[in-house]
């Protein structure tokens, strides 16, 4: 698992989804980070990333954080057809206690530490 700040995990990011007149720095399917000049003129072109699409299983973070601030330590990402990834932050018995990505954000161990 990842230990990326969350500074750099909420960095805006964009995927291309057309190509635009005189493009020949970018492919259909790459993400941006740095985006200012293709982006503004062709905004329809891009679709904008949530802070876990388009990344791998080992690209993401080792804490995660709930909706109502509680800090999770993840023991593995695992991801179910192409749907977004769950974080298992436990087990109850022979059930995993899984959080969806689309219900928590990037935390840190000093997150976790602190709460």
């Amino acid at each position: 698992m990842n230990t990326v700040t969350p500074i750099i995990w909420n960095q805006p990011r964009l995927k291309v989804m057309a190509d635009w007149p005189g493009n020949s720095s970018y492919k259909v399917g790459d993400v941006l980070v740095d985006y200012q000049s293709p982006y503004s003129n062709y905004p329809h072109l891009f679709k904008s990333l949530d802070w876990w699409e388009e990344r791998n299983l080992d690209q993401l973070p080792g804490y995660v954080k709930n909706s109502t601030g509680e800090v999770f330590k993840v023991q593995k990402w695992k991801s179910f057809w192409q749907g977004p990834p769950f974080a298992i932050i436990g087990h109850t018995g022979l059930y995993e206690v899984k959080l969806s990505c689309m219900l928590c954000t990037p935390a840190t161990e000093i997150d976790f530490k602190n709460q």
